[in-house]
């Protein structure tokens, strides 16, 4: 019984895991893609965070 209840966590986490991995590309995506904006307007790590 314990076996059955650890493998269906175990294959819920993969297959989360598998569900959120587009979303997670989608967000690094986009957030390399307004650093690069940020550098080009000459903004520091420091502005961007208050930004």
């Amino acid at each position: 019984m314990f076996l059955i209840i650890f493998w269906g966590i175990v294959g819920l986490y993969v297959l989360f895991s598998l569900l959120i991995l587009p979303m997670q590309y989608r967000f690094l995506v986009n957030l390399k893609e307004m650093e690069a904006q940020n550098k080009a307007k000459g903004k520091t790590q420091g502005e961007m965070l208050t930004a």
